[in-house]
């Protein structure tokens, strides 16, 4: 079963699961969502991404992510494998 991870990414940051009953600070998530891409893209070339910006570096880790993610015979678990080492090699979260 293919699984894109931009998508799980997506929805582990909230989109279309907000409430309309609560406010939320868009900026902050959007910002957390565009680090895990980066850092899933850098975990996955095994180097840190080389962009200047933050929008490069959002395209960047896109073009990264969706070229992995469209290898032949990339599976859910792969994909779950791959997410689960990046966010190990990260380490606990901070607050």
């Amino acid at each position: 079963m293919a699984c894109w991870p931009r998508g799980a990414i997506e929805i582990a940051a909230g989109h279309s699961l907000g409430s309309t009953r609560r406010t939320y600070d868009w900026a902050r998530i959007h910002t957390a969502r565009d680090q895990a891409l980066c850092a899933f893209a850098e975990h996955l070339t095994r180097h840190p991404a080389d962009a200047c910006g933050a929008a490069a570096a959002k395209r960047l880790a896109h073009e990264v992510i969706d070229r992995w993610s469209a290898e032949p015979d990339r599976t859910a678990e792969n994909v779950a494998q791959a997410l689960r080492a990046a966010a190990d090699a990260l380490g606990p979260c901070r607050p």
